[in-house]
């Protein structure tokens, strides 16, 4: 495993992972293509039961994980007093483009009400920018856990607020979405797990933990989990809840899912780096591009989907198994990325809307 930019020594000496970047870039590009068939209308279950089921069960998941696989390469917090610190930048990070991208949107709809915005999405977080919402509490919850000194409190102390999440989602109390951390949180954790306790191990040569992670167990691991990823998909629907039992099935698959892409794509692009030490003897080309595209997840999730209808495809009744249907998705992707690349890099040139829009907050120098 290369260093990150979170696990690294000092700051001068650290470095971003190019292969996170791409599955965080792979991740971003199947959100956009989600919307593009959202949008325009073209979710069926009997014309489509494959595709836009993949994209659902892998998509927002896998950014859940990788969300908790970097929150476990960075330094566990000893005290409340470091929790609290962390806290409040995630806080800048996801809660400040959450709460101006409301305001903002309230503002354009031509009904300026945002006191009930503001009301009607604390308590029905999908109808805003939930991902935002939901990471921060979960977020938030891994953090606090941590403080405790023994590794079995701080598990009791999340499985006690997952069941708490749990409980007041059964009561039907809306207030922050519970059912989404109940759905997400299990993602994040197994990230977390993970780079938190299992790479640790294995970067100390632990013997069973070598065993386990040897390349033929990961790759047959993976290999079982494209069977049952495809025989979730194939026999249940990844879009609509309708039992309890569907819904473990839909966290399952999506957890296989995440774990395909993952481990999929990571390793095909660790395969690809310049061993370090010919990299110190020559000039190293671009990241690959997924890898660029992994830099400006946050600024693409809340921008794309606002110009995926601007073509207006969604009033015709395309089939997505038709030359028409494909046709309407890449022109809609190539729009949209267009416009959301031409605002990102406006926005980029003036740091205050870089904070308020992305909450990005540039160092001081």
């Amino acid at each position: 495993m290369t260093k990150t930019k979170e696990n690294a020594g000092s700051k001068e000496g650290r470095t971003r992972d190019k292969s996170l970047d791409a599955v965080k870039g792979f991740a971003i590009v199947l959100v956009m293509l989600g919307h593009c068939i959202v949008k325009n209308d073209m979710v069926d279950p009997v014309k489509d039961p494959y595709v836009y089921d993949v994209i659902k069960a892998i998509e927002m998941p896998l950014f859940i994980m990788i969300s908790g696989y970097l929150a476990g390469l960075s330094k566990r917090k000893a005290s409340l007093k470091e929790a609290a610190y962390t806290i409040r930048k995630r806080a800048v990070s996801y809660l400040v483009p959450f709460f101006v991208w409301l305001f903002l949107s309230n503002l354009l709809s031509g009904q300026f009400a945002p006191f009930q915005a503001l009301k009607d999405v604390l308590f029905h977080l999908d109808w805003g920018l939930w991902f935002l919402m939901t990471l921060f509490l979960i977020t938030v919850l891994v953090l606090l856990a941590e403080c405790f000194p023994k590794t079995w409190q701080s598990a009791v102390f999340l499985l006690t607020a997952y069941i708490l999440f749990f409980l007041q989602s059964r009561t039907g109390n809306t207030f922050l979405s519970p059912h989404l951390t109940v759905r997400y949180m299990p993602y994040y954790l197994a990230g977390f797990l993970v780079s938190r306790y299992i790479l640790p191990l294995k970067n100390n040569e632990n013997k069973w933990i070598l065993l386990l992670t040897g390349k033929k167990v990961l790759w047959g691991l993976w290999g079982i989990s494209l069977l049952g990823f495809a025989w979730l998909i194939v026999r249940y629907d990844m879009v609509t809840v309708h039992s309890t039992k569907e819904l473990l099935c839909q966290m399952t698959a999506s957890l296989l899912g995440s774990y395909l892409s993952f481990f999929g794509i990571y390793r095909f692009y660790e395969a690809r780096k310049v061993p370090e030490d010919f990299a110190k003897n020559v000039q190293l080309s671009e990241p690959p591009f997924l890898a660029q595209v992994g830099l400006y997840t946050l600024e693409i999730y809340v921008l794309h989907f606002r110009f995926v209808r601007m073509l207006g495809f969604y009033k015709r009744g395309y089939s997505l198994y038709s030359w028409k249907g494909i046709g309407v998705v890449l022109a809609s992707f190539l729009v949209m990325s267009v416009l959301t690349w031409l605002i990102i890099v406006l926005v980029k040139k003036v740091p205050f809307l870089d904070f308020l829009l992305f909450g990005k907050s540039r160092p001081r120098r």
